[in-house]
């Protein structure tokens, strides 16, 4: 039988998963130039994700559980089309197939043009200094932080 304790560390894991991968797996992952963005998307880059996400999960019904992890590079230098390094967020989609990441990619590439890699270059867990969950699936539905404590649905 668990205690009190034992359930309540069980629940918090499952509702503040981790980045758990070896030091040396690839991490598929999206990159936006957060310095290039267009004007209509500066800083509602991420909101686009989280939308496009839930658009393709309610399209294909998907009912599992996944997690997408953001963390920022402050020098990237995967858009020498700008002329040097940029700064980018980084977004990891784990759980999630790949069609879901090539139908998110597509719709965020049409939004934010040269802004926009995927895929980027695999970064190791190594290279992932600090990162953040900002979203999460579960039952069909994804849901983001609203603040430390509150989780909302994307609608």
């Amino acid at each position: 039988m668990t205690t009190g304790n034992e359930s309540n560390k069980r629940r918090e894991k499952e509702f503040y998963p981790t980045l758990d991968k070896d030091n040396r797996e690839g991490v598929p992952s999206l990159e936006i130039a957060v310095d290039h963005l267009p004007t209509k998307f500066a800083s509602r880059s991420l909101d686009e994700l989280l939308k496009h996400t839930q658009e393709w999960v309610e399209k294909e019904s998907f009912k599992g559980k996944a997690v997408m992890w953001q963390w920022f590079c402050p020098v990237s230098a995967d858009f020498m089309e700008f002329g040097g390094a940029v700064a980018a967020e980084f977004v990891s989609m784990i759980g999630l197939p790949e069609e879901c990441r090539s139908y998110v990619a597509q719709k965020l590439g049409q939004q934010l043009g040269k802004a926009f890699k995927y895929p980027s270059d695999p970064l190791v867990k190594a290279q992932i200094k600090v990162s953040r969950c900002f979203g999460y699936i579960d039952d069909g539905i994804v849901w983001q932080p609203l603040d430390a404590c509150t989780w909302v649905a994307q609608m």
